[in-house]
């Protein structure tokens, strides 16, 4: 174990083996492990010259492991970077403002971009499309999921719910390509537009 008030400087290698530290410890170099870290529960590793960053895994609280802004005020930031991150499209940008609200940023265009951000208040914003990329897929809404759209399986969908209001300030269109539109009530045809 090693424990001590004084520094350790030396202008070659050091050689801990079991290494215990019961205090903190400053770092200016490297440090190469052939080993393993082990940290107790409710102690953090700090990033940045101020702190900005600690992690650690928080067993008296949440009982998880957290990632953290450590600086008051301060959004919670994460960049990705695939392949040397040495294309735009490569990088991605993870935040969560000062708010709460959590976004999704691309680089693709040369700056970021939030493709995706979920709010405190659970609304979901896209930049662009919503794809559910599987027959028979359900977007459902209301608390009792009261509203479906549904995909039928094969080309075609169903909007279920009671009931079902049509409220337009223009026109309303009906297209039809047969030239046929059915009226029916519960499965039944009652009357029939055709050409």
């Amino acid at each position: 174990e090693y424990n001590t008030g004084q520094h350790l400087t030396t202008g070659s290698n050091v050689e801990f083996n079991g290494l215990t530290l019961s205090s903190s410890i400053d770092m200016t170099g490297n440090i190469e492990l052939a080993g393993h870290i082990y940290v107790d529960d409710d102690r953090y590793l700090f990033l940045g010259t101020n702190n900005d960053y600690k992690i650690g895994y928080d067993e008296d609280g949440s009982n998880a492991l957290e990632i953290i802004s450590n600086v008051e005020g301060a959004a919670w930031t994460m960049i990705l970077r695939a392949d040397e991150g040495d294309d735009n499209a490569d990088h991605w940008k993870w935040n969560i403002a000062d708010s709460g609200d959590m976004s999704w940023s691309s680089y693709s265009g040369g700056s970021w971009d939030a493709e995706m951000t979920l709010t405190n208040g659970g609304n979901l914003y896209l930049d662009d499309n919503l794809y559910l990329n599987s027959d028979s897929a359900v977007l459902s809404m209301g608390a009792g999921a009261d509203v479906t759209l549904t995909h039928d399986g094969t080309t075609g969908a169903t909007i279920a719910g009671n009931p079902i209001t049509i409220d337009s300030g223009d026109d309303v269109n009906l297209d039809a390509h047969t030239g046929i539109i059915n009226f029916k009530d519960q499965g039944t045809e009652f009357f029939r537009i055709q050409e």
